[in-house]
């Protein structure tokens, strides 16, 4: 196994076939937008952003006036509360 636990590993993958099936733009590092964090965990982006102002958000960074989302924090998260992926 890499670096993430197995249940996470395979969130992961799921995360992968879902950005290319859903077309998602994934920048070098491994994140992507707001909009399209949503789309993967089966949120609206308000929900998105009214998260991380209230409770436990999914870890974010923002660059200048964009948000953004780790792959390996989304995989984590829906591999922690069961949810799956948009694919």
């Amino acid at each position: 196994t890499g670096v993430l636990p197995e249940p996470a590993e395979d969130a992961m993958l799921a995360m992968k076939i879902a950005c290319a099936a859903l077309g998602v733009s994934i920048t070098w590092d491994g994140h992507v937008g707001e909009t399209d964090a949503a789309r993967l965990v089966r949120w609206s982006p308000s929900t998105m952003r009214n998260r991380r102002g209230l409770d436990r958000p999914i870890p974010f960074r923002k660059r200048a006036r964009r948000v953004e989302y780790a792959l390996t924090d989304l995989a984590a998260w829906t591999a922690k509360t069961g949810e799956k992926s948009s694919i």
